[in-house]
């Protein structure tokens, strides 16, 4: 005797359930096979020294400089540090901790591509399978663990393409707020990203004329 069939919408939550529980799963075991373990330091002379050392600054109230005996400095964009130093505020400098967070937030990402290519295409399938894809595309899991700006940077990239996307279809003051303030992280993360607002610009010509 068969159960009631399951509504669309609480397929959808199941399927995302172990989807993110898929991405994280692939996500902590690549890195601690690939690379190393999961409590190890970053390896010397690379930027993930520089960004522990700003977050353990940060965290001990030295400001965000690279020593005591050092000025504030604005090398590096700010807003991953801060994340990593408000890791340390709560777990003391837990490596652990730090990429717990990482690999979780890499797992919200394919997430937020199912929820983006449903937007776009409208398509569970399509969704289904971009987010499938996201889970176990190569540089995206294997690069969450780095303590480096890559998954950060992802999950607001997916999160700024979504809002856009939303804005797109329900231009709400609150799609538009998030998208704002989500593009806005995006660039605090990696300041590069700010050259995405010379691809918005003819964006929002093409979608608002």
């Amino acid at each position: 005797m068969r159960g009631p069939e399951l509504s669309p919408a609480k397929r959808t939550g199941l399927f995302l359930a172990a989807l993110f529980v898929f991405a994280l799963a692939v996500r902590v075991a690549s890195y601690s096979f690939l690379v190393g373990g999961l409590s190890d330091p970053p390896p010397a002379k690379t930027d993930a020294v520089e960004y522990d050392l700003l977050a353990r600054n940060v965290a001990d109230g030295i400001g965000f400089r690279y020593g005591s005996e050092h000025p504030p400095t604005a090398f590096r964009p700010p807003l991953y540090p801060l994340i990593l130093a408000s890791v340390y505020k709560v777990f003391g400098p837990s490596y652990l901790a730090a990429r717990m967070l990482q690999f979780i937030l890499s797992a919200l990402a394919c997430c937020l591509v199912w929820r983006l290519a449903w937007v776009l295409t409208a398509s569970r399938a399509l969704a289904m399978t971009a987010s499938v894809i996201a889970v176990v595309y190569p540089s995206m899991f294997y690069h969450a663990g780095f303590l480096l700006t890559e998954s950060v940077y992802i999950f607001f990239l997916v999160l700024s393409c979504l809002a856009c996307a939303e804005v797109e279809k329900n231009p709400s003051l609150k799609n538009q707020i998030l998208a704002g303030v989500s593009l806005g992280l995006l660039c605090l993360v990696r300041s590069n990203a700010v050259f995405f607002a010379f691809f918005l610009f003819f964006w929002a010509l093409a979608v608002f004329e």
